[in-house]
C-alpha cells in the first residue's frame, strides 16, 4: 500500500497542470500515488497516465467537489492537495509526512513560496482571526527569517495542505458549502475543536500563485464569509468576535467604496448574516463529533490504516476513473 496520495485538481488550464504534474514527479518519495482529478478534459500529450492516475471529474461544479472527489479515490494514510499551478521542491514530502508518527497531527502546512521570487513567503499557515479575518502568515517575508523548527499553526494553506486521512473521515470531509479557503478553515478549526493539530513544517516548501479556485462576486463572497463567521462565533467567544466583527464588516464597506462593491459587499453580508443566525447547529455537531472522539480507542503512532473516505456529502461524487 503507498503511503502518500497527491491529488491534483484540474479546472481547466493545462499549462498550470503539467507544471505541477511535472515537479511532482521529480521529486515524489517512494510509495506514492499520483491523481490528477479532471473537471476539464485534457488530452495528456506527454504520455503519462503510466505514472498518473487520470479521474474523470467532469461532474465536479468547483475546487472542492474536485479535491473531494480525488481524496474519495486515494488509496494512501496521507493525502497531499495540490492545486494546479503549485511546483514542488526536493524533500517537500519525506520531512512532512514524519509529523503524522504523532497522532494528534491531523495536518501538516509546507511553506507556500511566492511564484516570482522564491525567496519570498506566500503563506507560512493561515490564520482565523475572530472577528471573521483570514489572513496567510508571514506573507512577504524572506524565507531565511523563518523558524527552522517546526511549529503549530491554525491551517494549511489550501493550495498545499498533507491531511491524515482518518482525521478527515472523522469530520465528514471537506465542507463542500465553501470555497477552498473557507473548506480548508472549516476543517482546521473543527480538528483545533477535537484536541488534533496542524504543523507548519518550515523545510516541506512549495511554490506557486496559487490558482485554482474560480473568482466569486462580491455579493457571493461576502455571504459565505458572514455564513462562515456566524458558524464559527459562537465557539470562539461571541463577544468578542462580534466586537471585532464590525470593525472588519464597516473596513470592508470603506474599501468597497472604491471598486463600487460596497453595496452587493453589505446585501452579501445581510443575507448571509440571516442565513448563519438561523443555522446555528455547528455547536451540536462539534460537540457529536467529540463525543465519538471519546468514544472510540486512541489513534495509532503512526498513519492511519486505509478506510474508505465517505463524507456525507460526496453522493455525487461517483465518476469512474480512467487509465488517461
Amino acid at each position: 500500500m503507498c503511503r502518500l496520495s497527491v491529488v491534483i485538481p484540474h479546472l481547466g488550464n493545462a499549462t498550470l497542470l503539467e507544471n505541477t504534474l511535472a515537479s511532482v514527479l521529480a521529486n515524489r518519495p517512494g510509495d506514492c500515488e499520483v491523481l490528477a482529478v479532471l473537471a476539464e478534459p485534457y488530452d495528456d500529450p506527454y504520455d503519462v497516465k503510466g505514472e498518473v492516475r487520470f479521474v474523470a471529474g467532469q461532474t465536479c461544479r468547483d475546487l472542492v467537489a474536485a479535491v473531494n472527489l480525488g481524496i474519495h479515490l486515494s488509496r494512501a494514510p496521507i493525502v497531499h492537495v495540490l492545486w494546479s499551478g503549485v511546483e514542488v521542491t526536493e524533500g517537500w514530502a519525506e520531512i512532512a509526512l514524519r509529523h503524522f508518527r504523532d497522532p494528534r497531527v491531523a495536518a501538516v502546512a509546507p511553506v507556500v513560496l511566492q511564484v516570482e521570487d522564491r525567496s519570498r513567503v506566500a503563506a507560512a499557515g493561515v490564520v482565523y482571526h475572530v472577528g471573521g479575518a483570514t489572513l496567510a502568515l508571514d506573507q512577504g517575508e524572506p524565507v531565511i527569517s523563518l523558524a527552522s523548527r517546526p511549529k503549530r499553526v491554525l491551517a494549511a494553506h489550501p493550495a498545499a495542505a498533507f491531511f491524515r486521512r482518518s482525521s478527515l473521515e472523522r469530520i465528514g470531509g471537506l465542507g463542500p458549502s465553501w470555497s477552498g479557503q473557507l473548506a480548508s478553515l472549516d476543517a482546521a478549526l473543527t480538528f483545533q475543536q477535537l484536541g488534533l493539530w496542524t504543523v507548519l513544517e518550515p523545510r516541506s516548501r512549495v511554490a506557486g500563485p496559487c490558482p485554482g479556485a474560480a473568482q466569486a462576486s462580491a455579493f457571493r463572497e461576502a455571504l459565505k464569509a458572514e455564513q462562515f463567521f456566524w458558524r464559527w462565533a459562537p465557539l470562539l467567544g461571541p463577544m468578542r468576535s462580534l466586537a471585532s466583527h464590525g470593525i472588519l464588516v464597516v473596513g470592508e464597506g470603506a474599501r468597497g467604496i472604491f471598486d463600487f462593491s460596497v453595496l452587493p459587499r453589505l446585501a452579501g453580508r445581510l443575507v448571509g448574516g440571516c442565513l448563519g443566525i438561523v443555522a446555528q447547529d455547528n455547536r451540536r455537531r462539534v460537540e457529536r463529533l467529540r463525543q465519538q472522539s471519546r468514544a472510540k480507542p486512541s489513534a495509532p503512532a503512526g498513519p492511519a490504516p486505509h478506510r474508505s473516505f465517505r463524507p456525507g456529502h460526496d453522493a455525487r461524487l461517483r465518476s469512474t476513473t480512467s487509465a488517461g
